[in-house]
Formats: C-alpha cells, structure tokens, sequence
C-alpha cells in the first residue's frame, strides 16, 4: 500500500502497526513517523508512535506523543 500511495498517511499508520505487531518497534516508529509527516493531526498515529518509544525505552517521548495525541482528540 504505502509503494503504491506513498503520500497516504493511513497507509504509513497501517504499517506502524504490523509492525509494532511484529515486534518490530523501530520500524513501527519510521512507519509512524511518516504517517504523521502527512497528516500531522491523526490521533491514532500519534497513540501508535506513543507506543513504539515506550517499547524502545524512551519514555519521555512517548509522553509527549501521548500528550499531543489527548489534545487532538
């Protein structure tokens, strides 16, 4: 999906969260990342990001991420 339509933020969120369902916490953060670069108000996106930096250790990031996420929705 994000091949075909790399601008399509849903497409980077979905892949945020395959890979955060893999295991894979540092590519959920890329995906998720990218997802955000195209559409910065998406909740979901900044909840999935939240939860990749808490499974990497960095715990002040995720709070941030969380933070903005509550005040998007």
């Amino acid at each position: 999906l994000v091949q075909a339509h790399p601008a399509d933020a849903d497409g980077w969120t979905l892949l945020g969260a395959l890979c955060a369902d893999a295991g894979r916490p540092q590519e959920a953060r890329v995906a998720y990342a990218r997802a955000l670069d195209r559409a910065p108000d998406d909740a979901g996106a900044r909840y999935g990001l939240a939860f990749a930096h808490a499974a990497l250790g960095e715990h002040d990031a995720a709070r941030r991420e969380t933070e903005r996420a509550l005040a998007i929705s």
